[in-house]
């Protein structure tokens, strides 16, 4: 990206970047490998943070030159523009309604985890009961809890999910 310091106030506005001869700015390596003419750079940004996160590099195909057409800037600029924020949900979890959703299925109460650490040291329903000063029917109805949260078909499958997510050791 260096070679492309005189486009660079185009990479700050988010435009597209014609660069008519592919020669100037990128390796020699795959000028050859891809037969490359003239290239079209469009920037993945997210304009709510302000920041460019990636670029999408066109061409028309081996030899084939690209003709400078601003009439698809604007649609080149959405697609960048839609493609930054579909990536900012798997690149920055916090902004993530997946995620947010995960976490708040995914945290467990004191008493929740006293059962998943007995449960993964094999203790059964009654065993549980008995440690924690719960009925039965209470641990079964957390353990029942803890298995749709962590979609788990089994115990021993709680277990593995919750030592490999690093909830107990």
């Amino acid at each position: 990206m260096n070679k492309l310091k005189p486009a660079g106030n185009e990479l700050r506005n988010f435009q597209p970047i014609f660069i008519e001869d592919a020669t100037y700015g990128f390796p020699e390596k795959f000028i050859k490998q891809f037969n490359l003419v003239s290239m079209l750079i469009v920037p993945i940004y997210v304009p709510e943070e302000g920041k460019m996160i990636g670029g999408i590099l066109l061409d028309k195909g081996p030899g084939r030159k690209f003709e400078r057409d601003r009439s698809l800037y604007p649609a080149l600029m959405k697609f960048g523009q839609s493609a930054g924020e579909l990536l900012l949900r798997f690149t920055n979890p916090e902004n993530s309604v997946t995620q947010n959703d995960l976490n708040r299925k995914l945290s467990f109460s004191p008493c929740e985890v006293d059962i998943i650490k007995l449960l993964a040291a094999g203790a059964s329903t009654t065993e549980a009961a008995v440690q924690l000063y719960l009925s039965e029917y209470t641990v079964r109805d957390y353990i029942s809890i803890i298995m749709r949260r962590l979609d788990a078909k089994n115990r021993t499958e709680v277990a593995v999910k919750v030592i490999r997510m690093g909830i107990i050791d």
